[in-house]
């Protein structure tokens, strides 16, 4: 071990300063990355229960806590899969199915519009498709018929995933946003 002053770098069970500093770097852009991919996540104001079903669950999110004087309203359908089961996106490749939504039951909802976060090409029994792994939240913009008035969601989702096998599900999902500011929790 080389000793400070005696003009080589010091050593410490093998590593020198120059690792780690290395290391420290590494680490600082490990953090920042992290942080950035917080900082670009939605706020989650409010969420509705989850609806579970075997291999999948899913439910509703807000991005704010009211109604307040918006117009669209950011919302979401969160899902999660269970291992290796996958979901599909709006244009699904060589097989499978987009998701599709019935928002009977909901009140002062004018319009509901599904938005796709970016799909990964996935190879289910040798066929490529274009959808999600593990967990996707589908973006929604919400237009309320009436401004500043509560809106009640009531979501029938029907989905295809798929393993080694696929499998047809439904979910029924709700959602209360009350009246008042339009701001995260």
């Amino acid at each position: 071990m080389a000793f400070q002053g005696s003009g080589q770098r010091s050593r410490v069970a093998g590593h020198s300063r120059r690792t780690s500093r290395f290391g420290l770097r590494a680490l600082a852009g490990t953090l920042a990355a992290a942080a950035l991919a917080l900082a670009a996540m939605p706020a989650l104001a409010l969420s509705g229960d989850w609806s579970k079903s075997d291999h999948v669950e899913a439910r509703l999110v807000s991005a704010v806590g009211g109604t307040g004087d918006l117009a669209i309203l950011p919302a979401g359908v969160e899902i999660k899969l269970d291992g290796d089961w996958k979901t599909y996106w709006r244009s699904p490749g060589d097989a499978g199915l987009p998701p599709t939504l019935d928002w009977a039951g909901s009140t002062n909802l004018g319009k509901a519009t599904l938005l796709y976060p970016a799909p990964e090409r996935v190879t289910v029994l040798g066929i490529q498709t274009f959808g999600y792994k593990h967990e996707v939240t589908f973006p929604l913009d919400l237009a309320l018929a009436d401004r500043g008035k509560s809106l009640d969601l009531k979501l029938h989702l029907d989905l295809l995933i798929c393993a080694d096998q696929c499998i047809p599900k439904s979910l029924d999902l709700a959602l209360a946003v009350p009246a008042g500011p339009a701001t995260p929790d």
